[in-house]
């Protein structure tokens, strides 16, 4: 919280979608170990608000290589065709470095919809093998 980072877990408190889990401190700051030594990295999202980052816009169709997010701050953005504010960032996540607990590695995308904020976004969650996602 010191950077200005909202929690991103579930504050339901029911953790039914859990937030972001296991893939961002700000969700999840005792690993997946529940140790504290290798918390969770930060998500594209949390670097993209403090300035971290600068995706990469893709606009058309292609082959697109991407780097392990520890290694390298590479993340691409995809803003159409969606309405303005809401967009899907993609980032390589590996069991590498702080990530090194996690299960296995591949590409995350994230649905992001900066509309959904406040006590607005409490109320609407919305995560994979939720009824009616991604619709809610």
């Amino acid at each position: 919280h010191t950077l200005g980072l909202p929690d991103l877990n579930d504050q339901a408190g029911d953790w039914i979608g859990r937030g972001l889990g296991e893939y961002d401190i700000m969700s999840n700051a005792h690993a997946l170990d529940g140790k504290q030594i290798y918390p969770a990295f930060l998500s594209p999202w949390s670097k993209l608000q403090l300035g971290w980052i600068e995706p990469i816009e893709i606009t058309i169709d292609g082959v697109y290589a991407i780097e392990a997010s520890e290694l390298k701050d590479q993340v691409y953005i995809i803003s159409e065709p969606y309405p303005e504010g809401e967009y899907l960032l993609i980032e390589n996540r590996q069991p590498v470095l702080w990530d090194r607990l996690l299960w296995n590695g591949g590409l995350l995308t994230w649905h992001v919809d900066s509309k959904m904020h406040g006590r607005h976004r409490l109320k609407n969650r919305g995560y994979p093998g939720m009824e009616g996602w991604p619709g809610n």
